[in-house]
């Protein structure tokens, strides 16, 4: 481009020397000069040509140094915009929508001080593009000399390599989702799961390399649910029993006498039949409400005149004992068993019946029906009186680990950073019942690195919103999934790749949609910080804990976006967030969003995580965009 500018320059030089020599006025002015003897004059004219010399030595420098930056810039911006718009085309097949994103972007970078216009864009049907653009530079010093302009023209062409996703890159990806209360409002989690699927399918087109991509899918809200992997994390054998201290009910008998019933004899309670209300005997007929004294009647209980001949006494017994029906004083008949009404039960003097049981269901032979031998301590005659009551005993403990993942303590030593569970286990919440076993807030467990699209997708249909927001501790887990020191906790297919920036790239994307509001005290009691009582036990605020970790994690390697879905007027969480993201680098400008509007057809979700996953697969030659060059 510049290469012929020095001979231009040179040119340029000869036609003025001409033009000087052949002047008249000065022809006439020699004439008159004698440069022997004038040497005043002699030094004004070389010192002349001296100056005319540097300056424009010092403008062909300033104005070519205009041209290099120029034609820098135009190189810069078709670069670009040629690989914009192979990359459209990687994501749509159209050659039509490559070459008009590539002219779109290319004036979009294009510094504005530069005017430059593009003579043609083309796409093949590969996706391969080729732009050239030209422009004039006026100037500035270079006129003098005879030269107005410098004109740059450039072209640029890109092209694609044979396989989709072949760059020398791998991807692993944590996508951390805020599945809170508040984001089942304007259709907020709805959204972001479609949003979360369109970045897995554009990293995960049909073709690309089995391993190439990974994602991992970390759900939060006042914990992370760590499902299976809640035993490993926490240390707890998760359905373990052991032998513990314990209180049982159990049936505690003792064995009474059959006396007492009162057959006759004071603490009876045959008021009727000449047994005397409150247990008098009913002896001389004075049982008080008595109607048949022993068979024998009389008027208000109080006759005691024999006034038959029937050699019985007053009391209508007879010498041996027994009334007329049979029964003595005692109440019973010569056989030994006692009356059949509604004051005896049918029980001989030595507490059996008829059928030969006693009370306890025992036979004369201490044996009850089955053939079991009546307790020591017990006989004919006295019953067991059992009840159901609590006593000291021992049991069977089963235990299980609940799912909640709350954060690691100061007192760890690692509180903030990617230590494996080896180095520094969680927390364990604990429960006797397998059914309490799971977590509710988030109910669905996080799902690590894996590129099975069927598994990613049914991860993000499984998200229902519930609890409270402890974003660092989301934040934390979502490190962890791609954190080569927590290798060994995963299964082999699912375990982050050592880290190397030149061979893989290590991405956490964080989206939520309001202030951080939960940590935990040193009990691990959720502290609610939005409530009265704003305790900043454990390792402080969510918020500060989630900026110690971005920093450290940041510091490790970690390419961090942050996504900040309708925070409004939340400067406070919004300022969080940007922290938190990544700064820009060479490839990606900006790793911040601030969505005002989930559902917005132009900044919103779905066109936020879009964004992101082309940026992320054209820069690392993964997904659904193959590796392209310029040249």
């Amino acid at each position: 481009m510049f290469c012929g500018m020095g001979r231009i320059v040179r040119d340029s030089w000869k036609r003025t020397a001409t033009r000087i020599s052949d002047d008249s006025t000065l022809k006439a002015m020699s004439g008159r000069i004698s440069f022997a003897k004038d040497e005043k004059g002699t030094i004004q004219m070389v010192f002349m040509f001296s100056l005319l010399a540097t300056v424009s030595f010092v403008g062909m420098t300033v104005d070519f140094g205009r041209g290099f930056a120029t034609k820098a810039a135009i190189d810069k911006a078709l670069d670009a915009a040629a690989l914009a718009g192979g990359r459209k085309f990687d994501a749509t097949g159209q050659m039509g929508d490559a070459t008009k994103t590539a002219r779109d972007y290319f004036y979009h970078v294009l510094p504005k001080s530069i005017h430059a216009s593009l003579d043609s864009v083309k796409a093949d049907a590969k996706g391969n593009i080729t732009l050239s653009a030209r422009t004039n530079i006026p100037t500035m010093f270079l006129g003098a000399v005879g030269i107005p302009s410098l004109e740059i023209k450039r072209e640029v062409h890109s092209f694609a390599s044979d396989v989709t996703g072949s760059g020398s890159k791998k991807l692993e990806i944590a996508i951390v989702m805020d599945v809170t209360g508040s984001m089942a409002q304007n259709s907020k989690l709805v959204t972001a799961k479609t949003a979360a699927k369109q970045l897995i399918n554009t990293l995960l087109p049909a073709g690309v390399p089995v391993g190439k991509v990974r994602i991992s899918v970390v759900p939060f809200s006042e914990y992370v649910n760590a499902g299976s992997y809640a035993s490993a994390a926490t240390g707890v054998v998760n359905g373990a029993t052991s032998t513990v201290a314990c209180q049982k009910l159990d049936k505690v008998c003792s064995t009474v006498s059959n006396a007492g019933n009162g057959h006759g004899s004071r603490g009876g309670s045959h008021g009727n039949n000449g047994w005397g209300n409150g247990g008098d005997d009913g002896h001389n007929g004075s049982g008080q409400g008595g109607s048949t004294d022993w068979g024998y009647r009389s008027s208000g209980g109080s006759n005691n005149h024999d006034d038959d001949d029937d050699d019985n006494d007053s009391h209508n017994y007879n010498a041996s004992g027994y009334n007329n029906a049979g029964y003595d004083r005692d109440g019973f008949d010569i056989h030994g068993f006692d009356k059949h009404d509604d004051d005896k039960d049918g029980y001989d003097k030595d507490g059996y019946n008829q059928n030969g049981w006693d009370r306890d269901g025992y036979g004369r032979d201490r044996k009850d029906r089955n053939g079991h031998t009546r307790p020591t301590g017990t006989s004919a005659g006295t019953h067991q009186v059992c009840v159901t009551q609590l006593v000291q005993s021992t049991c069977q403990q089963t235990t299980y680990v609940n799912s909640c993942m709350a954060e690691r303590l100061t007192a760890s030593g690692h509180a903030y950073d990617d230590a494996a569970p080896s180095t520094a286990l969680f927390h364990a919440f604990t429960t006797t019942s397998a059914s309490n076993a799971n977590c509710t807030a988030p109910a669905a467990a996080f799902t690590p690195l894996t590129s099975d699209k069927v598994a990613l997708n049914a991860a993000i249909d499984a998200l229902t919103p519930a609890g409270y927001t402890a974003g660092h501790i989301g934040t934390a887990w979502g490190w962890y999934t791609i954190s080569d020191k927590w290798a060994s906790f995963f299964p082999v297919a699912n375990r982050p790749a050592p880290t190397n920036a030149d061979l893989v790239s290590k991405v956490v994307i964080v989206m939520t949609d309001g202030a951080y509001n939960t940590h935990y005290d040193n009990n691990y009691a959720s502290v609610f910080e939005d409530s009265s009582n704003n305790s900043t036990a454990g390792n402080g605020t969510s918020k500060a804990q989630a900026a110690a970790i971005c920093t450290n994690m940041k510091a490790s390697g970690v390419q961090v976006f942050t996504v900040g879905l309708e925070l409004g007027s939340d400067a406070a969480s919004k300022t969080a967030l940007q922290s938190c993201a990544s700064p820009a680098n060479a490839q990606i400008a900006t790793h911040y969003y601030d969505v005002t509007s989930a559902v917005n057809t132009q900044n919103g979700l779905i066109s936020v995580f879009t964004d992101i996953a082309i940026k992320l697969a054209s820069s690392t030659g993964t997904g659904n965009q193959n590796t392209r060059m310029t040249e």
